[in-house]
């Protein structure tokens, strides 16, 4: 569990988002938070370079 990623899926949540998308969202969102946990990258400031390698 990432707080960061528990927070953001509240945020959807209050702000009235479909169930499907806080479902698709919270498993992306996971993927890249623990990528970067791996990576020991700040996910809030990723490159561009990183974030592409993270998506390759």
């Amino acid at each position: 569990m990432h707080r960061e990623g528990s927070l953001f899926l509240v945020g959807l949540r209050n702000a009235g988002r479909a169930y499907n998308t806080e479902r698709t969202y919270a498993g992306r969102t996971a993927l890249y938070l623990s990528y970067c946990a791996h990576q020991r990258l700040n996910w809030a400031a990723v490159t561009v370079w990183q974030l592409s390698r993270f998506l390759h």
